[in-house]
């Protein structure tokens, strides 16, 4: 093959591979840092656990608009192309505000409304970051919590690891994350969507047994171990994937000796 021809292809390649590269570009940035280019990203659509958690987002104009299966809202809320809050439509005197800090990671939540007995709340959360741009610390306040939650979280690389809960003057550990595959998580460079969505990874280890922390993970966890009021759950979880994201897992629960185990499924949009 002569020179001209070699370089005449080396450049449809080159041309090639650039195309089949997406920036995701929603106004949500992978953890601590600038958009992800890849040879492919790809939107989550929904999560569906056989436990009948079922968790889906709708996107219009190329940024999350719906957020089903989650307590606190279901539509977002944007002005002049900025995230600034959520709502359920169909409940009246409702309201949630979001209020972003500058690096456009979720500082503070504030919910508004009644309860069910028709009682007046207005109560706002708080989160912190790292320089990194990790999410450090959550100071919950909100309705679906009794009373008001702080927690710490600790990373390895840019994989969670543990969540500790305050207790008095001490800390009582909520989550350990003990391994995680190499493939990206579902929310991997959709920073802003797991930040918003981190209350539910707390609300989950507070009263359950499931380990949503692929929220604020680069890699999805394979062994973990939960503790709460309910004991000690150990978790192993199995992958299946494509385009390098779960498609399915099945996980496998311990408490207390009793086993079970769960399905989980993700839909995506690739480009």
């Amino acid at each position: 093959m002569n020179t001209s021809k070699r370089l005449l292809i080396s450049v449809l390649l080159g041309l090639s591979l650039l195309s089949c590269k997406k920036v995701n570009d929603l106004g949500i940035r992978a953890l601590g840092g600038d958009a992800i280019v890849s040879e492919q990203n790809c939107d989550i659509l929904s999560i569906v656990r056989s436990d009948n958690t079922k968790l889906t987002f709708t996107y219009q104009n190329n940024r999350v608009e719906k957020v089903t299966g989650v307590e606190l809202f279901n539509e977002l809320i944007y002005n002049a192309g900025k995230l600034t809050g959520a709502s359920l439509p169909f409940v009246k005197e409702y309201e949630v505000k979001f209020k972003l800090d500058n690096n456009n990671h979720l500082s503070e939540m504030n919910v508004s409304g009644r309860d069910g007995g028709g009682k007046l709340f207005n109560e706002t959360s708080k989160f912190t970051y790292s320089g990194a741009g990790k999410m450090t610390n959550m100071s919950l306040k909100l309705p679906i919590f009794p009373d008001p939650v702080e927690v710490s979280l600790e990373y390895s690389g840019n994989n969670l690891s543990r969540i500790t809960k305050k207790q008095g003057v001490n800390s009582i550990l909520l989550l350990s994350n003990k391994s995680f595959d190499d493939k990206k998580s579902p929310f991997y460079t959709q920073g802003l969507l797991g930040e918003l969505l981190s209350y539910f990874l707390v609300y989950n280890l507070l009263n359950g047994d499931a380990n949503f922390s692929y929220f604020l993970s680069e890699n999805n966890v394979t062994e973990s171990q939960i503790i709460n009021e309910k004991g000690t759950t150990n978790l192993n979880i199995d992958y299946q994937y494509s385009n390098g994201y779960p498609i399915s897992a099945d996980i496998s629960k311990e408490t207390n000796g009793r086993l079970k185990s769960v399905t989980e499924t993700f839909t995506y949009n690739c480009e």
